[in-house]
């Protein structure tokens, strides 16, 4: 008789159980994380009227959390390191390096510590929280935000509604925010939340929720919210309409998962570096100053950079803080008032090279399509909430930048649906209970 050798089940991880104490400091951690990175690019641009300055307060909200962290760490409430995912180790690694040859190492060492916390911090809150707990804080949040930019834009419609002359004379929803199309991601990011996570129990309150993400949204005009929404929530409902399915087919291999979930990675690796060799048709392709929205005038120049040196770049951070490499050299003055790409992809090669970008990539498209084809049993309907929120961040990041070189909303909410999807198919976390003696 000859036998079969199946594919062997990866083993359900159960996560530790946690007290009500480190319950309330991960909750507290994880909210810091996403206000301040929520709304990082509104300190920043209000700066002037805040009695301390955005990077300050920032950088000490951060070393509060991560203070919080390893406290936890230390009185053995948490093992931090062993909750974070080990695909992350190569691009964290390749980053450090990137200060050794950076051209503002204090500044690239500054906003690399900002990146390493707030990412830290994500992973590891939402990770001991739990699926549940996760989502209904994360609703609350967005809630809030959602009622007080509606109200700004109400109440204070000068502060609240952009006015562009040059763009169709339109008016343009951003409520607190420092422009319409960090709205309009924060709004559709809340969509794709209230619509997938069901986070309250009424479903006319999710209903209603979700019909305030939908009037910020389309108020917002932001294409890029507009369309990769759309994107994202089909993708997500190809997962969540499949209900309560608990399994399909049989187990995929670890090797053959590897094999599959690594295929986009070497392909988007070899283009680039096929275009990195022909430097001439690569910058062919941003050859036009008004490409979406005259983003052209940013690119071209930071492909410029970029293939100057390909391969360890300007190093973290740095091209934005140092004069010398900023656009406005070679396509107007106005760009100096420029802080991003536009672009997280293009902003990632200029300063951490062709590695950096790879090991990115790494985390974020290999390992989420290697764990999701592991997963057994598959729980398809946890999978269209994190699903949906990594495909509206790395396509939001073709017109914006927020892919691991910022503190941003794009960024952090990757985060969260990275961890979700990692504790997919995980046993919950437990709070203890204390128990009075009799």
């Amino acid at each position: 008789m000859k036998f079969e050798r199946r594919p062997r089940a990866p083993e359900k991880v159960v996560l530790p159980t946690i007290s009500p104490l480190a319950s309330i400091v991960l909750a507290g951690v994880f909210s810091i994380v996403f206000v301040v990175s929520t709304y990082s690019t509104t300190l920043a641009t209000y700066s002037a009227d805040l009695p301390i300055q955005s990077s300050v307060l920032r950088q000490s909200l951060y070393l509060s959390c991560a203070a919080a962290i390893m406290l936890l760490h230390v009185t053995k409430l948490v093992n931090v390191f062993s909750l974070l995912p080990r695909a992350f180790i190569p691009a964290a690694a390749w980053f450090l390096l990137s200060v050794l040859w950076s051209s503002q190492p204090l500044i690239s060492a500054s906003r690399l510590s900002v990146v390493f916390i707030s990412s830290v911090a994500c992973f590891v809150s939402v990770t001991l929280l739990g699926r549940e707990r996760t989502i209904g804080l994360l609703s609350r949040l967005l809630l809030a935000v959602l009622l007080t930019n509606l109200l700004t834009v109400v109440l204070f419609p000068s502060l609240g509604v952009m006015f562009y002359e040059r763009v169709n004379a339109t008016h343009q929803w951003r409520g607190l925010f420092a422009e319409k199309n960090e709205a309009g991601a924060i709004a559709a990011l809340s969509a794709l939340l209230f619509m997938f996570g069901s986070p309250f129990k009424s479903k006319l309150l999710n209903y209603a929720c979700l019909f305030l993400s939908a009037i910020l949204l389309l108020s917002s005009l932001s294409r890029t919210a507009l369309i990769m929404f759309f994107v994202s929530s089909v993708i997500g409902w190809l997962f969540y309409a499949r209900g309560s399915a608990d399994s399909v087919g049989r187990v995929v291999s670890a090797k053959a998962a590897a094999l599959i979930a690594s295929v986009p990675t070497l392909i988007a690796v070899a283009a680039l570096l096929l275009a990195t060799i022909s430097g001439d048709a690569l910058l062919g392709l941003v050859s036009d100053p008004e490409t979406f929205t005259n983003r052209g005038y940013i690119w071209h120049p930071l492909v410029a950079s970029y293939l100057e040196n390909p391969v360890l770049g300007t190093g973290f951070g740095a091209y934005w803080t140092d004069a010398a490499l900023q656009p406005g050299q070679v396509s107007g003055d106005w760009l100096q008032k420029v802080g991003q790409g536009h672009n997280g992809y293009l902003d990632l090669l200029v300063q951490v090279g062709l590695p950096g970008l790879a090991f990115i990539i790494l985390g974020t498209v290999t390992w989420p399509l290697y764990h999701v084809l592991r997963l057994q049993p598959r729980p398809l309907v946890q999978l269209g909430l994190p699903i949906s929120l990594i495909v509206f961040c790395l396509g939001s990041n073709l017109t914006e930048s927020g892919l691991f070189t910022r503190d941003v909303a794009w960024n952090t909410f990757l985060l969260i649906g990275l961890s979700l999807l990692a504790l997919s198919g995980r046993a919950q976390p437990i709070t203890k209970q204390r128990t009075r003696k009799s």
